[in-house]
């Protein structure tokens, strides 16, 4: 298979997220949410892409009862019949699941089958299908099915064990011949996908669920390997794999997975001799946030400070205060979040619910932490040979070097990525609120860094803000590091 170079970027970047997500299987298994994505999906997983329209298994069924003779009136066969359906289904995925990690047998390709469809022997009808193209393709004769299942379970095992080949370019290769070879009459697609979620598993990826909408570019694909190329295949695969991976990782379950364990990790770093954790959304600030919480009243040596990756994770930050509450009940705990462009409510909001837990927040005054040092005096002291004057004079540059930054960055905030380059009736609104305190509503981390660039300049070495001052004095906050020490 000559994987082309589109393939390789995919599959390298479907491979960092397959160790990503094994890395947390190891800690704290995630099988069985992947049985239950999988499990919701079921009736999808297990039906015909060929079908125009996937419909209610219990019509198919009504519909085949009466074809065979059963009056709808005999509600019983009918259910019957229903129930052994949901069965067959629900007994084909404990089996793919019970698969994996094990190698594939030729009597598990016929075991999926005789499950799904109550038959246990390979067809004895040759196959003729015509192609998306006019040409009539002929699938192997009846004769030499057997013999070329053995022979693909060989080649895959063999490939296992030893293979220049990717695993995903196996699974491929797999999954086509095994569509090529056409062992059953009917079903072949769903057996396919079963044996290709097994191989995926067993190689640490997930399994992949083929939607009807996308049954075109999956058949032609497969086409385009009769011409003797299965790129087109494995790149279908790769786009697959990827789609799966990132709801995954976005999902509720494994989020809670990742943040339990980022819990336990941020227990490893208690020394014990703690007056104060901070837990802060801050994780290349280095030395600032020490800076600002030493000029508040903060000793730094009985202080720990843990980050937490933005507010994305503020549930996790509540989880650990709680925990850490329970079991050092001395410790002070004071979450710092960045002000960036919450309103007045959601600040309010934050403060109740932290105040719940008996939990300290501490919200920036500016957009970021680091809008505190950019202040005029802060900067004097710093620096003495800037005056207060010309230090406010540089701030007020910076401000307008960073305004149309600060402005779309408030856009994003309000309409959304998707929406901020889109014209609104609220455009002026932005642009007014933002012209009402420039300051507040300038980024903080860009301001800084243009500042710092000015200073540089003028003083012509560089400059150096991140000094304890009595500047940087935060009355909430120091109100906290006064009560504590």
């Amino acid at each position: 298979m000559n994987t082309t170079a589109v393939n390789m970027k995919k599959i390298n970047e479907i491979d960092e997220c397959r160790d990503k997500i094994q890395f947390y299987n190891s800690y704290d298994p995630v099988i069985s949410i992947i049985r239950d994505n999988f499990q919701l999906h079921i009736t999808q997983h297990l039906a015909s892409l060929k079908s125009p329209n996937r419909t209610d298994p219990k019509e198919d069924i009504r519909k085949s009862a009466t074809s065979k003779g059963t009056e709808l009136e005999n509600s019983t066969e009918i259910q019957k019949e229903i129930y052994l359906d949901i069965g067959r289904k629900y007994s084909c995925t404990l089996f793919m699941f019970d698969m994996v990690n094990k190698p594939i047998e030729e009597s598990d390709v016929k075991l999926f089958y005789e499950i799904l469809f109550n038959v246990t022997e390979y067809r004895t009808d040759e196959v003729l299908v015509q192609r998306q193209d006019g040409e009539i393709h002929q699938f192997t004769k009846p004769l030499l099915i057997e013999e070329k299942v053995e022979n693909l379970i060989e080649w895959l095992k063999s490939n296992r064990e030893k293979s220049d080949l990717h695993p995903l370019e196996i699974v491929t290769k797999f999954h086509y011949d095994f569509i090529e070879i056409h062992p059953f009459l009917d079903g072949n697609g769903r057996i396919g996908r079963l044996l290709m979620n097994i191989l995926l598993m067993n190689y640490g990826y997930l399994p992949i669920l083929i939607q009807q909408s996308e049954s075109l570019r999956y058949y032609e694909a497969l086409q385009s390997g009769d011409d003797g190329d299965t790129n087109a295949l494995l790149e279908f695969f790769c786009d697959k794999q990827l789609e799966t991976q990132n709801d995954f990782i976005s999902s509720a379950e494994y989020l809670s997975i990742v943040a339990k364990y980022e819990l336990e990790e941020q227990l490893k770093q208690i020394k014990g001799t703690e007056k104060c954790f901070v837990l802060t959304e801050d994780t290349k600030t280095g030395n600032l946030i020490k800076v600002v919480f030493a000029s508040n009243g903060f000793n730094l040596t009985e202080t720990s400070f843990i980050s937490y990756e933005g507010c994305s994770q503020i549930g996790s930050v509540t989880l650990f205060s709680i925990f850490v509450k329970q079991k050092l009940p001395h410790i002070e705990i004071v979450v710092h979040r960045d002000r960036d462009y919450l309103t007045d409510q959601e600040i309010i909001k934050l403060e109740d619910n932290f105040s719940k837990i008996d939990v300290k927040l501490f919200i920036t005054d500016g957009t970021d932490i680091e809008s505190h040092l950019v202040c005029s005096k802060h900067i004097n002291k710093c620096h003495p040979e800037i005056s207060i004057d010309e230090a406010q004079k540089i701030i007020d540059e910076s401000i307008r070097d960073v305004e149309l930054k600060s402005i779309d960055l408030f856009r994003k905030r309000e309409f959304g990525e998707k929406h901020s380059k889109k014209s609104s009736h609220l455009d002026q609104a932005l642009i007014d609120i933002y012209n009402s305190d420039k300051f507040r509503f300038s980024h903080g981390k860009t301001m800084y860094k243009s500042v710092k660039s000015k200073i540089q300049k003028t003083i012509k070495q560089n400059a150096n803000l991140e000094l304890k001052s009595e500047y940087l004095l935060i009355e909430k906050l120091n109100s906290v590091g006064t009560e504590i020490w």
